[in-house]
């Protein structure tokens, strides 16, 4: 059973890793003025964000289901209370919320928003930010137990 848990949180973390890291990597080549300046930089940066969307994408589905997994070893081991509860729904609502907004942009494609701020919340790159706070819920969690 140890090393079933073992391979789980394995799969987890390096999935993980792959979003978080997917998406900054997406951010960052987005945002450089230096790799804008390469002539033919718009069909590339299409063909890396098709490739590491579809990359990110297996990743957050690996994560999804190692996550549930997860989730029910743990409660089956520990005693919750109101707390634990709490931050577990919230993180259990934004990775539902995740799930669906990719989705919604899978069936509808990845729209453009007139403000920068409404890029950074409701936009492809707010994965990232919805990733960290993930993973903070998940640092709540393994500290309350």
């Amino acid at each position: 059973m140890s090393i079933f848990v073992f391979v789980i949180n394995f799969i987890h973390s390096i999935a993980a890793s792959i979003w978080i890291g997917g998406c900054f990597l997406m951010i960052t080549i987005s945002m450089s003025q230096k790799f804008k300046l390469i002539e033919n930089y718009q069909s590339i940066f299409q063909t890396i964000s098709f490739s590491l969307r579809e990359l990110v994408s297996g990743s957050m589905i690996l994560i999804f289901l190692t996550g549930i997994i997860m989730t029910i070893q743990k409660l089956s081991l520990v005693q919750t209370d109101t707390g634990y509860s709490i931050i577990l729904g919230l993180k259990i609502i934004l990775s539902l919320g995740i799930i669906f907004r990719i989705w919604q942009f899978r069936n509808s494609g990845y729209p453009k928003y007139s403000k920068n701020y409404l890029e950074w919340i409701l936009g492809y790159n707010s994965f990232a930010i919805y990733g960290v706070l993930i993973f903070f819920l998940a640092d709540l969690l393994e500290n309350i137990v």
